[in-house]
This record gives structure tokens, C-alpha cells and sequence, in this order.
């Protein structure tokens, strides 16, 4: 976190200088991305958080700068600030990368059920059928659709199934190497 966070600042005065320098960015914001992972380990969601949103800030667009823009997301969803998540669904709803297109469907769904679920189940069903037939083999897209499925579940009293999402949402936790990712899901405590 430390050299991240230096190399952060090295970054910003390149770039105030107008002498940007991505390499260094981008190195800048791995090693904060992987601070972040290390915060979410300890239990730290606030940390997390920070570190995540000053890494996709820095990432270039690309798989990384992805990922933990999903991850923070993902993060964002577990609590109840609205605001934050709100502008970075907007953001995502204008990104003209699909697999974002899809997060940012499922995370609008996720903040309408929250707001008014009786009027969003069925498109929130559709959103988590629909991303997991297109990109059922990413991962996060099973994350963060089993989350949503997850919640549906739930307050349809249909526990055994909201189980049964969280069971994969752990699984795929592991598998995209953020097994703690799971653990800041409040819904459930197995």
C-alpha cells in the first residue's frame, strides 16, 4: 500500500507537470489494486474500498482496471451508501464494454431491488439469466449475478436456493483468486 501510494503520488505529479507517464500509472494503480485485495482479507471494507476506487482511477482500461472496478462494485453493493454506487452504474451503463454493460445491468437491478422490489423482481431474474448465458464463464459476472440471485431468493423467502447462490458465489470467489471477496456479502454468515 505504501509504494502504491507513492508511486500514486510520483503519477499525479508527472501528470500535473504534463508529463504523464502510464507505465508508471499503471504500476501505481496494480499495486494498489493488490493492497486493496490485502485490505479486503483483513476484513478492512473501508480500506478496500479506497484502495480499489484510486486503482481504477489510475489502471488503464483493460482486464485489471476491470476487475477491480467490478470488485468495488461488488464492495459498494454490500453496503448501504447509495450515492457512490449510483455514479459508478452511471459510468458503467456509458462504457461501451459489454462485459461492463452487463455488471452495470445486474448492479442497477441490485440498486432498484433495494428501493422497490416488488416492481423489479422479474427483470432482476432476467438481468441474472442473461448474464450468466453469455458470460456464465467469467467469474465475476457469476458473482456478482448469483449475488442479485441471491437477494431475490431471499426475500422470497426461498432460503435453500439463496444458499445455494451463495455457495457459488463463494466458489467463484476462490476462482477468480478473491476468496475473501465472499466474506463482505452481509446476507449470509455459513
Amino acid at each position: 500500500e505504501i509504494v502504491g501510494y507513492h508511486l500514486e503520488q510520483a503519477a499525479r505529479y508527472r501528470r500535473d507537470l504534463s508529463r504523464p507517464d502510464g507505465d508508471l500509472a499503471e504500476r501505481a494503480g496494480l499495486r494498489l489494486a493488490a493492497a486493496g485485495v490485502r485490505a479486503a482479507a483483513r476484513q478492512d471494507l473501508a480500506g478496500t474500498i479506497n484502495l480499489l476506487g484510486r486503482a481504477r482511477r489510475l489502471l488503464p482500461d483493460g482486464p485489471q482496471r476491470r476487475d477491480a472496478t467490478v470488485e468495488l462494485l461488488l464492495l459498494l453493493e454490500s453496503q448501504a451508501e447509495t450515492r457512490e454506487r449510483a455514479t459508478l452504474l452511471a459510468e458503467l451503463e456509458s462504457s461501451s464494454d459489454p462485459m461492463l454493460a452487463v455488471h452495470a445491468r445486474i448492479g442497477r437491478a441490485n440498486l432498484r431491488l433495494s428501493v422497490e422490489p416488488a416492481n423489479v423482481i422479474g427483470d432482476a431474474e432476467a438481468a441474472v439469466a442473461d448474464a450468466l448465458r453469455e458470460y456464465g464463464d467469467d467469474g465475476f459476472v457469476v458473482i456478482h449475478a448469483r449475488m442479485l440471485s441471491a437477494w431475490i431468493s431471499w426475500l422470497q423467502s426461498r432460503a435453500l436456493d439463496a444458499y445455494a447462490a451463495f455457495a457459488e458465489i463463494q466458489a467463484a470467489s476462490e476462482r477468480v483468486g478473491v476468496p475473501t471477496l465472499a466474506a463482505h456479502i452481509p446476507l449470509f454468515e455459513v
